[in-house]
């Protein structure tokens, strides 16, 4: 059986994506929660349903990079404490996929925005 691994130097190159990305969306969110203060009924839908396909992105970047985190430290931390010497393969996989689903949804905001300002 072979085993996924991402050497540790990589896993933290990989990880700052990740937590960069993720500050990225959190920034966009918290300014479209301002915004929604001070909008009206349509507008503030509008907000709103932004905000929450946001977090579709988000939230897989927040679980990938806790994955890969235990994956690259996977001996400092969890490995500690279970009696396996290496991370399971499941969370190297695991983690590249949640960070892809997140990119795919990053992208389709992207485009959707630059074609509402293309229509307008």
């Amino acid at each position: 059986m072979t085993h996924d691994f991402l050497p540790t130097s990589d896993a933290i190159a990989l990880l700052t994506l990740i937590v960069a990305l993720s500050a990225y969306v959190a920034t966009i969110r918290l300014r479209l929660i301002d915004r929604i203060k001070n909008a009206q009924n349509e507008e503030k839908k509008k907000l709103k349903t932004t905000s929450l396909l946001l977090t579709l992105a988000d939230a897989p970047l927040v679980v990938s990079g806790v994955l890969l985190f235990f994956h690259g430290f996977w001996n400092n931390t969890l490995g500690l404490w279970f009696s396996c010497a290496e991370p399971p393969n499941w969370m190297l996989s695991w983690s590249i996929g949640l960070l892809t689903f997140a990119l795919v949804v990053l992208v389709a905001h992207h485009i959707g925005a630059w074609w509402k300002s293309i229509r307008a």
